[in-house]
């Protein structure tokens, strides 16, 4: 149909009476064939996925249900495949492993708030750094690390550049779990939805 015409870059003409294999690009692992054959030779529904090549060269995935049609005799007279192309889902799903992988294995201490300013989420690094583990600081509000050696006109102000700027810089005492002071360079810095509302803080 025109949606195969569109993610495969090969027209109508082009695709009738060539194999689908037309489309393979040597980057989907033989096993995965074999069990599909499998399934479809014993008259079963196989549903997966692939990482083929466009006319282009460019390769792609594409998520495929493939199944029998029977004659009216009940034999196998043709196979139908429902395929949908899903390339920008796995590389967001890579870009969301990334951030994961960066989150957890930074060396500064990370902390996720809301819009209300309660912590949703916190690395490993934060709890290295100031005694609280995950669970604890789960949420909270930052302030439970102040040190009391800020007075209010500064967090007004570090709060109005974060509203006006999206981000502040700067240097914080605060306090560890075990009552220990510490100096910390900190940047906090808003993030946006597709609108550019403001959901988190970071």
């Amino acid at each position: 149909n025109a949606y195969f015409t569109q993610a495969t870059g090969y027209s109508r003409e082009e695709a009738l009476g060539q194999n689908p294999r037309l489309l393979k690009s040597g980057q989907t692992p033989p096993d995965h064939y074999r069990q599909l054959w499998q399934t479809l030779t014993d008259g079963g529904i196989w549903t997966g996925e692939f990482h083929n090549q466009r006319k282009n060269g460019s390769l792609y995935w594409e998520h495929a249900i493939i199944g029998p049609v029977r004659d009216l005799n009940g034999r196998i007279a043709h196979f139908l495949a429902i395929k949908e192309d899903i390339t920008a889902r796995r590389q967001a799903e890579q870009r969301l492993r990334l951030a994961a992988s960066v989150f957890k294995h930074a060396h500064e201490g990370i902390v996720v708030t809301d819009t209300d300013g309660l912590i949703v989420e916190v690395n490993d690094a934060f709890s290295a750094l100031t005694g609280y583990s995950r669970e604890e600081a789960l949420g909270q509000n930052p302030r439970f690390l102040q040190s009391g050696c800020h007075d209010p006109e500064f967090f007004a102000a570090l709060w109005r550049t974060l509203l006006a700027e999206g981000l502040w810089t700067g240097e914080l005492w605060n306090r560890k779990k075990n009552g220990e002071l510490y100096a910390e360079a900190t940047s906090i810095s808003a993030v946006h939805d597709e609108a550019g509302r403001v959901t988190h803080y970071v």
